[in-house]
């Protein structure tokens, strides 16, 4: 079995809103399917120990900017050894409201990230170190730092665990904007990001692929 068909074979129909025209955006909470499938890879390696970087950082090649508070990778020059043990290496925490940009020097296909919500009050590992929030975040596709019309999509993973998100898309994008559209200010913590320069195949192909399993009705889909 191909590392398309298996997808294919796996996948559960999600509609969701529309995006560019006649466009195809595949989303992922199972990292071993999303790797799979979109042959992406590492693009920043296991996040340093910095702490506070600022506004801006670039690690690998991803660079974040964040839009609110400062980004935070690791805790280095504290007493806590890190942010979360459920990821391996360090994570990434803002210090407002997590609002922030993703952004790639070439055109990419695929883009994905581990994922920790913590759901412990006042505690600063493996907590929020503040009231926590049940929160749901959109995730924006960029090209060139603008929004592209449509290429969204929202996530809410499930709390203390590590979780994973990702994207597929048949349509070029430099970056991703991630909102938590509640606002508030507590604890999420972002790991390791993952980007593929393979887009999703052609419709026909697809066809093929799936056998005609899922059809091409809904455009857009999940795959846990």
């Amino acid at each position: 079995m191909t590392r398309r068909s298996s997808m294919w074979l796996a996948a559960a129909a999600l509609l969701v809103l529309a995006a560019p025209s006649e466009a195809v955006l595949i989303t992922y909470s199972n990292k071993a399917s999303f790797l799979a499938d979109t042959g992406a890879t590492s693009a920043t390696g296991a996040l340093p120990n910095l702490g506070n970087v600022g506004a801006t950082h670039t690690v690998g090649s991803v660079t974040f900017t964040t839009l609110s508070g400062d980004l935070f990778f690791g805790v280095s020059g504290t007493a806590v050894p890190d942010w979360s043990t459920l990821l391996p290496g360090n994570e990434l925490a803002i210090s407002g409201p997590e609002s922030f940009k993703v952004s790639v020097p070439a055109p990419i296909y695929a883009l994905g990230f581990d994922f920790v919500e913590p759901n412990v009050s006042n505690v600063a590992m493996d907590g929020c170190n503040a009231p926590c929030f049940d929160s749901t975040f959109m995730v924006t596709l960029l090209s060139g730092g603008a929004p592209i019309l449509g290429a969204t999509f929202n996530y809410n993973a499930a709390d203390a665990t590590a979780a994973f998100v990702g994207v597929w898309t048949d349509f070029a994008f430099d970056g991703v904007r991630i909102d938590d559209v509640t606002g508030t200010i507590d604890n999420e913590f972002w790991g390791e990001f993952y980007t593929g320069t393979e887009p999703v195949p052609e419709p026909g192909t697809l066809l093929l692929l799936g056998g005609g399993l899922l059809g091409l009705a809904a455009r857009r889909r999940r795959v846990s």
